[in-house]
């Protein structure tokens, strides 16, 4: 337990790769292009150590393979090397472009929040290089930013920062009212999450059904350092078991829905993947509004794993696939 909070940002978690596999991640200099599935990798030479957990595992290798300095390594011709440094796939034409394309939009958001940032620090007293100041902290910003990109990956952070309040697993504790101002207020300066993202992720915590069993006449809301504030009233537990009841109607029928459409409708529509896409196929999926040109690397039963050119694979349906 004790190493587990010895890690606790993408900077140490790749320092300590760097120190366990020297011939495979650098902290300064020319990076090296990661071999695919490097996670897995690391996961099996790590076995039952305890230093990091997958979560922070995964988005401290998002953050290494997005930086600029990673991104500029991905070359056509080079190879991709594995925790021992010894060579891989080759990197391909489509590979290197995308690489640089995601390069280039990183670089311009970074140039257009040093210019905001530089707007908002108009008539401050800076005594030390303001262009190079805001260089640096956008730089970490967009860092952190990469860190927190889905509502787990946010209670993870909120259970590492707060221990007393969130839990991952067991009995949850009930959160004090107006919780999402304070955590707002410890977190002050920092960026690692946005407050729509916070906002969206305690919405998520507190309508799991883990935490709604946890609302029990009697017991006392926790604060973020785990002091007992105000009880659960009567009225409180009755709303959080009629939600707990709606939520596992719910559940049983789109589960029922599921299960009534797979014969007919998701397997004839899986059908057509196999038929049209092949594994080493360059191909662009809709994401988020956005869309990426990306390769398959393998096509399972109800879902494409496909990779971008920084090497980072991503679970995709079929029908995010545009042809």
């Amino acid at each position: 337990m004790e190493k587990q909070f010895q890690l606790t940002n993408n900077k140490e978690i790749i320092a300590y790769l760097a120190q366990l596999f020297p011939n495979c991640f650098t902290l300064e200099g020319e990076a090296k292009p990661l071999k695919i599935d490097i996670f897995e990798d690391i996961l099996s030479r790590l076995d039952s150590n305890q230093e990091l957990s997958k979560s922070k595992l995964r988005l401290a290798l998002r953050s290494y393979t997005t930086s600029w300095r990673y991104l500029h390594s991905i070359k056509t011709g080079k190879y991709r090397i594995d925790l021992n440094g010894h060579d891989h796939e080759v990197i391909t034409q489509e590979q290197m472009d995308l690489a640089q394309e995601q390069l280039k939009i990183s670089k311009e958001k970074a140039k257009q929040r040093s210019k905001k940032e530089n707007k908002d620090k108009t008539g401050a007293n800076v005594h030390s290089s303001p262009r190079s100041n805001s260089l640096v902290e956008t730089a970490k910003r967009m860092e952190k930013q990469f860190q927190l990109t889905n509502s787990k990956e946010i209670i993870v952070y909120l259970a590492q920062q707060f221990p007393k309040c969130f839990s991952l697993e067991g009995e949850a504790k009930p959160l004090k009212i107006g919780i999402f101002q304070d955590i707002l207020s410890r977190l002050d300066g920092k960026e690692e999450i946005s407050k729509t993202k916070l906002r969206i992720a305690l919405r998520v915590y507190t309508n799991n059904w883990r935490y709604l069993y946890c609302l029990k006449t009697g017991v006392h809301r926790v604060d973020l350092d785990g002091n007992e504030g105000e009880i659960i009233t009567q009225q409180q537990m009755d709303y959080a078991q009629q939600q707990l009841k709606e939520s596992k109607g719910k559940a049983k029928e789109n589960f029922k829905k599921r299960t009534d459409l797979k014969p007919n409708l998701v397997h004839s529509s899986l059908q057509k993947a196999p038929k049209t896409l092949q594994i080493g196929d360059f191909v662009k999926v809709s994401l988020s509004n956005k869309t990426l040109k990306v390769q398959i690397v393998n096509i399972e039963k109800d879902h494409i794993k496909v990779k971008v050119g920084s090497g980072m694979q991503l679970t995709v349906k079929p029908e995010h696939i545009i042809k």
